[in-house]
């Protein structure tokens, strides 16, 4: 199974944050309104979590802009469109609805952790409301023959409380000092950015000068200096992870070894950990392996999961001793 990887980096316009919020106030509201309900301005500034005077002015300025919204008084009354009035993405059609359901998944639980659930559901359903607009009911139709469980089968367990507001850093451009693993001394981080690796999320930034990479649940206190930097316009984080990883794989150690082993115990164990094949070509009825296995004791612990059948050890002399040890060991564990 593939792993996913997300990168968030911070806008460096952070002057124009205020106008991204209100045009998505905007949005919220137009969206909401399309329902073909009548809101009232409290309902609106609940729905959003803002004054009542702020949700006016933002019908005022969708008024001005042309949106044809207006205001019912007396029982019942409230703010709605004009009828027939429809805002619509143009040019996304019945594939890219089911497409975006199905990218759905991965992407809640990444906002989740976050602290942005409610604003990517927000988003989300305004995204699609739009792209389903004249398709009929292909939204509905997706989720009701295809379901996924973005949980995964190994949950992770760790705790992220810090993540929120290294993502707040990130996109202000805010300096931080953080307290990191059992390291007692706080040091300063610049954020440049976060990466989802699977179910780990990691904060890339820039400490005393030199690129770091941070586990953010490692990450045991951080406080706002009250600074802000400016992230360097060359500087390129998918470009950094990707070279990142690849140093990382490159000084992991390597213990070589040599086996014959059937197809199935092949896919078995490469498909492993840390587990590398160096060359491969038929033998007979078997596969000839050269693989780097980490260290001998990761080594026996993968031929060890494999099982006698379909797997033979041909070298080094050292392993094939181990080997032995281990199943000596099991035997007389389990041995009546």
């Amino acid at each position: 199974m593939s792993t996913s990887v997300l990168f968030l980096w911070y806008n460096k316009k952070k002057t124009k944050g205020w106008r991204v919020m209100r045009a998505d106030r905007m949005l919220s509201i137009l969206f909401a309104l399309q329902q073909g309900a009548t809101l009232t301005v409290r309902e609106l500034a609940a729905k959003l979590e803002v004054s009542t005077r702020t949700v006016t002015r933002d019908l005022e300025a969708l008024a001005g802009s042309g949106v044809p919204v207006y205001a019912e008084r007396g029982y019942g009354g409230g703010w709605r469109l004009a009828e027939g009035f429809r805002a619509r993405f143009n040019g996304l059609k019945r594939d890219d609805v089911e497409r975006l359901l199905l990218s759905q998944s991965g992407s809640a639980r990444l906002f989740a952790e976050l602290g942005r659930e409610r604003e990517f559901r927000e988003t989300w359903d305004r995204l699609l409301h739009a792209a389903s607009a004249g398709n009929g009911s292909n939204a509905s139709t997706v989720r009701e023959r295809i379901h996924i469980d973005g949980a995964g089968w190994r949950e992770s367990f760790e705790s992220l409380p810090h993540l929120p507001a290294l993502y707040d850093a990130v996109w202000n451009g805010w300096a931080l000092r953080i307290r990191y693993g059992r390291d007692d001394a706080e040091r300063e981080l610049l954020p440049y950015g976060l990466v989802a690796k699977g179910n780990a999320w990691y904060v890339v930034g820039s400490t005393g000068g030199a690129l770091r990479t941070y586990r953010v649940s490692r990450v045991e206190s951080l406080r706002e200096t009250g600074e802000t930097f400016e992230r360097p316009p060359d500087f390129d984080l998918e470009t950094y992870w990707t070279s990142s990883i690849r140093t990382f794989r490159e000084r992991l150690p390597k213990y070589a070894a040599r086996l014959l082993l059937t197809r199935p115990a092949y896919e078995r164990l490469k498909a492993m950990r840390y587990a590398s094949v160096e060359e491969a070509e038929p033998a007979g009825e078997r596969i000839a392996v050269a693989m780097n296995l980490e260290t001998m004791e990761y080594a026996v612990e993968c031929l060890l999961r494999l099982g006698g059948e379909g797997v033979e050890l041909l070298e080094p002399a050292e392993l094939r001793e181990a080997m032995r040890t281990a199943t000596r060991r099991l035997a007389e564990a389990y041995g009546s």
